[in-house]
């Protein structure tokens, strides 16, 4: 079934893949204008909600250097949704690779393009995790920018 292939937390992407059905149905559609839906292929519009999905990914990280996202990978490969983390942790592990005033902006930054959320606690977690494993899957390195 195709729709195994969508990630799990789909529903964060819907707007990837309705927007994609809706110009679909608007470019392909037999019958729409007396309210009849012709035929429609899902499996391309499932590809081109992951294609769209994959530029929002990347239009996310368009401001970060390959080293900083090498980092950010890092502390993601170490940490799981499941295991908020603590901003000195975070921090921390971006010492390790930069001085502590690049360390604590890159921190910034990255909660700021949503990368890490923060939680009613203080800790932060991986909001997307598909983005999650898409980066660790070091996919973020093929075609890095956005094409559109």
């Amino acid at each position: 079934m195709a729709s195994s292939n969508i990630p799990i937390g789909w529903p964060l992407h819907i707007t990837s893949y309705g927007r994609s059905a809706s110009d679909y149905l608007k470019t392909h559609g037999k019958g729409v204008d007396d309210n009849r839906l012709g035929t429609f292929d899902l499996e391309e519009v499932l590809n081109e909600g992951r294609r769209r999905r994959l530029e929002y990914y990347k239009r996310r990280l368009s401001s970060f250097h390959d080293e900083e996202i090498e980092e950010i990978t890092k502390v993601l490969n170490h940490k799981t949704i499941l295991y908020p983390m603590k901003s000195k942790d975070i921090i921390s592990s971006f010492e390790k690779e930069f001085p502590i005033e690049k360390s604590e902006n890159l921190y910034e930054r990255a909660v700021e393009k949503g990368v890490f959320h923060r939680v009613k606690d203080g800790r932060y977690i991986v909001p997307l995790p598909s983005m999650k494993h898409w980066l660790i899957s070091n996919q973020w390195k093929i075609n890095q920018k956005p094409s559109k």
